[in-house]
């Protein structure tokens, strides 16, 4: 299995979430590819029910409980891009929930094979997965975007502790809302919605 890159996507608790964020993912220029794993068969619109209804029950999946009956992932066509994998994650009685998108980070980032290993950086797409990023902090309500590699050991922030200080997770970029005395050492850009991209060239390499 390989390393994967994250852009894990925080948002508000409702009724429509689940379609609303697949939704906004199409809109973004993602393609419906099929359900993953167990679920290769299943059609967007029961996945999109399924995953709802867990969410509505405030469903965790059990530590002895089969994996079948956790929320059902989903894969997309984006690009040239190897795999793109979307999952949820809930937290119980949390007004909040995640989703993840991944990508191999061999679509991001290779070793040239030489003496000194070096890291080529595939800059064409990571400014996709950043256009993918804004365009759905502007089609959908979000709290908070952020990114990691694998072997990352910081942890991603919720959009509240962002707000109360603590820094948000931009390897190498997120997006968060405008907040007082913002500090963080690295490039900004406006991006509408109240948002402001970070980037953070010096967590480009894994």
């Amino acid at each position: 299995m390989p390393a994967y890159f994250t852009i894990a996507f925080e948002l508000i608790k409702r009724e429509t979430v689940v379609a609303d964020f697949y939704n906004a993912l199409i809109s973004s220029n993602l393609t419906f590819k099929s359900g993953y794993w167990y679920d290769e068969n299943c059609d967007k619109n029961d996945i999109i029910k399924w995953n709802q209804d867990k969410l509505n029950s405030d469903f965790v999946l059990g530590m002895k409980e089969h994996v079948k009956n956790d929320y059902k992932q989903i894969l997309f066509n984006y690009y040239n891009f190897n795999e793109v994998r979307v999952f949820i994650l809930n937290k119980k009685k949390s007004k909040m929930v995640m989703f993840y998108l991944i990508v191999p980070e061999d679509d991001l980032v290779s070793i040239q094979s030489n003496k000194n290993s070096e890291f080529v950086q595939n800059i064409d797409n990571m400014n996709l997965l950043i256009e993918l990023a804004v365009s759905m902090w502007n089609n959908i309500k979000i709290e908070a975007i952020q990114t990691e590699w694998e072997s990352s050991i910081t942890p991603i922030q919720t959009s509240n502790n962002i707000l109360n200080g603590k820094t948000p997770k931009a390897e190498p970029f997120c997006i968060v809302k405008k907040y007082k005395n913002m500090n963080y050492e690295a490039q900004k850009k406006d991006v509408g919605n109240n948002g402001i991209l970070i980037i953070n060239e010096k967590c480009w390499n894994f």
